[in-house]
């Protein structure tokens, strides 16, 4: 699966999980996933790490990066770099 025009976001805030706890997760297009069409936009489960260059979720699922989101990439330059950078 790819995803594009991604960005990292923080999963919605829950009140009885301390700040420091929150998870990040993409948020962008997904190509090729099984349960949905090509350019669907998605938010997906926690990031728990990186796997073989690809971005793996706690759902289990592995996301090829695409191009981020220009608006992401402009506020924060090499999203991509840092993203594959995360421990796994």
């Amino acid at each position: 699966m790819r995803i594009e025009e991604w960005s990292i976001c923080f999963n919605p805030m829950d009140a009885y999980v301390p700040p420091e706890m929150q998870t990040k997760s993409l948020h962008g297009k997904v190509f090729g996933h099984p349960r949905f069409d090509d350019g669907h936009e998605v938010t997906t489960s926690a990031i728990c790490g990186v796997q073989d260059g690809k971005v793996a979720t706690a759902s289990g699922s592995v996301y090829e990066l695409g191009e981020p989101d220009a608006a992401y990439e402009s506020a924060f330059p090499g999203a991509k770099q840092r993203a594959l950078a995360q421990p796994s």
